[in-house]
C-alpha cells in the first residue's frame, strides 16, 4: 500500500546524466564478414588518421563520416571520387536503418545496433526512468484489475512479439508503451508514436509507407531497431489496414513508386480505445490484420477500479511540491469518498488533472463542485478564486461540447472554434478530456 506521503521542500535540480554513446557495428561484407565494433561519430577513408580505415583503392582518403545519436544513426558523404550508396541509392547524407548496406567504391559495409542486454521485466514498477517522467501514473494501484494488467505488461515485455494495448481514453496507453519500449531494453533507441486518427489518410500514408520520389523514409525505418506505437489504429481506412498485413506479417513493406521490399525491425505495438473485436464484426476492421496485431492488453477505465484513488491520489502528491496542510486534505478519506462519485470519462488522466485544479484552487472538492455554476453577484468569494473557478467550468464545458459536436476530430474543432489545434490540445489534457466515444460504444458518455 502506498502510505502518506509528507511535504517535501524545493531542492535543487541534479543535472540529468547523459546516456553512453550507443554501440553499432559494422560488417566488412566483401571480407566475409569482418566486425568492427563502434560507438559515437566514425570517420571512415583510406587515411590513416580515420576512425575506420579502409584500405582500397577506390575508398577515398577521406570518404565519410557515420555518427549516431538517441534519435538514429546516419551518414554523409565528403566528396569522395565514388560517392557513397546506402541500400542501393547514391547519398550525400542520409539515415541508416538496422542492416543499412553500405558502400564505398568497391567495399561493402553492413551497419548494425549492437546487442542491447535486457532489462528484468519481472516489476514493471521498478523503472526510475519512468517514474520520474510520471508514466507509472495510471499504472498505480493494488486492486486484482491493476495487478493483472502490470502482470501481462510484465509477460508481453519479455518478448519482442506485437502487442495491442486497448483502453479508453486516459486510461494510460502511450505510458505502457513507453514502459514497454523500455523494458525490452530499448531505451536508448528510438520510441516513434503515429496518431492514425489525427492525420488526413493521404498524409498518413506517405508517413507509414514513405515513398520513392522524392525520396521519404517510412516512419518505420526511422523506428530502426526500436519501437513504434500506431495510436488509435482503429482510425485507419480499410485501405491502408491492407497496407500494414505484410508489415505485421512479413516484417516488409513496399514505398510508394517502389518495386523494392524494405525490411522492418523495429518493436510493433498498437492501441486503440474501443475494442478492435467488436469493429470486426462490424466489418470495419480486417480480421486479417486484427490477428496480427499481437497480444492484446486492456487497461482497466478508472471507474473500474475506484478502490486504488487513495494509492493514486498518493502517487501524484510524490511527484509534486504540495503544501503540507492541502496533503493532509487531499489524502482524508472524505476526499477519496467524493472522487468515488464521479464518473471519471477522462479516466486517470482526469483525475490526475482534478488534482492539480484543487491544488491550484486549495480546495479538496469532487468534479462537481468545482464546475458548478457559480453565482457572478456573490459578493462573499475573493475575486480570484471565483474567476478561477468560472474560467475552468467554462473551458471544461465549451470544449467537451466542442469536441462531440465535431465527433472527436481535434483538427476539425480548433477550426471550428477558429483556435490553434496545439492550444486545443493543451485544453483537452487540462481538463482530462479525450474523443468521444463512437456510436453504440459502452461506457459513460464523453
Amino acid at each position: 500500500m502506498w502510505s502518506t506521503p509528507r511535504a517535501t521542500t524545493p531542492r535543487a535540480r541534479q543535472p540529468t546524466p547523459r546516456p553512453a554513446p550507443r554501440r553499432y557495428v559494422l560488417e566488412r561484407v566483401d571480407l566475409g564478414g569482418r566486425l568492427h565494433e563502434l560507438s559515437g561519430p566514425c570517420r571512415i577513408g583510406s587515411d590513416a588518421s580515420n576512425d575506420l580505415v579502409v584500405d582500397e583503392a577506390t575508398v577515398s582518403a577521406l570518404h565519410c563520416e557515420l555518427d549516431v545519436s538517441a534519435r538514429g544513426a546516419w551518414i554523409r558523404d565528403d566528396g569522395s571520387s565514388n560517392g557513397t550508396e546506402v541500400d542501393g541509392l547514391m547519398v550525400r547524407e542520409a539515415a541508416l536503418r538496422d542492416g543499412s548496406l553500405i558502400r564505398l567504391g568497391n567495399v561493402s559495409l553492413r551497419f548494425r545496433w549492437a546487442a542491447v542486454p535486457m532489462v528484468d521485466s519481472a516489476r514493471l514498477d521498478r523503472s526510475p526512468r519512468a517514474e520520474s517522467r510520471g508514466a507509472l501514473g495510471a499504472l498505480v494501484g493494488s486492486s486484482p484489475l491493476l495487478r493483472d494488467c502490470r502482470a501481462k505488461l510484465s509477460s508481453v515485455a519479455r518478448s519482442a512479439g506485437p502487442v495491442l494495448l486497448e483502453g479508453e481514453s486516459g486510461t494510460g496507453k502511450s505510458m505502457a508503451a513507453e514502459l514497454l519500449h523500455e523494458h525490452r531494453g530499448l531505451a536508448l533507441l528510438p520510441f516513434l508514436a503515429v496518431e492514425c486518427g489525427a492525420l488526413p489518410e493521404v498524409d498518413l500514408a506517405g508517413l507509414l509507407f514513405g515513398r520513392e520520389r522524392p525520396r521519404r523514409l517510412s516512419i518505420f525505418e526511422e523506428a530502426g531497431a526500436g519501437t513504434l506505437l500506431l495510436d488509435e489504429v482503429s482510425a485507419l481506412s480499410l485501405e491502408l489496414q491492407a497496407r500494414l498485413v505484410p508489415v505485421f506479417e512479413r516484417r516488409e513493406l513496399s514505398r510508394a513508386g517502389s518495386p523494392i521490399v524494405v525490411p522492418v525491425h523495429a518493436q510493433l505495438l498498437s492501441s486503440s480505445r474501443e475494442p478492435l473485436r467488436r469493429r470486426v464484426n462490424a466489418g470495419q476492421f480486417r480480421a486479417e490484420l486484427y490477428f496480427r496485431l499481437g497480444n492484446p492488453v486492456r487497461l482497466p477505465a478508472l471507474r473500474e477500479h475506484l478502490e486504488d484513488l487513495p494509492e493514486l491520489i498518493a502517487a501524484w502528491l510524490s511527484r509534486h511540491e504540495v503544501p503540507k496542510d492541502e496533503v493532509a486534505a487531499l489524502c482524508s478519506r472524505a476526499f477519496a469518498a467524493k472522487l468515488a462519485e464521479a464518473a471519471w470519462p477522462g479516466n486517470v488522466r482526469e483525475l490526475f488533472n482534478h488534482l492539480e485544479r484543487c491544488v491550484l484552487l486549495h480546495r479538496a472538492a469532487s468534479p462537481r463542485e468545482l464546475t458548478a455554476p457559480m453565482t457572478p453577484t456573490d459578493p462573499g468569494r475573493p475575486y480570484f478564486e471565483a474567476r478561477g473557478e468560472a474560467v475552468a467550468a467554462f473551458e471544461h464545458d465549451y470544449a467537451q461540447a466542442l469536441l462531440a459536436r465535431s465527433g472527436g476530430n481535434v483538427a476539425r474543432a480548433a477550426r471550428a472554434a477558429g483556435i490553434d489545434r496545439a492550444y486545443l490540445h493543451r485544453l483537452l489534457r487540462r481538463h482530462g478530456l479525450g474523443r468521444p466515444p463512437k456510436a453504440g460504444r459502452d461506457g459513460p458518455p464523453r
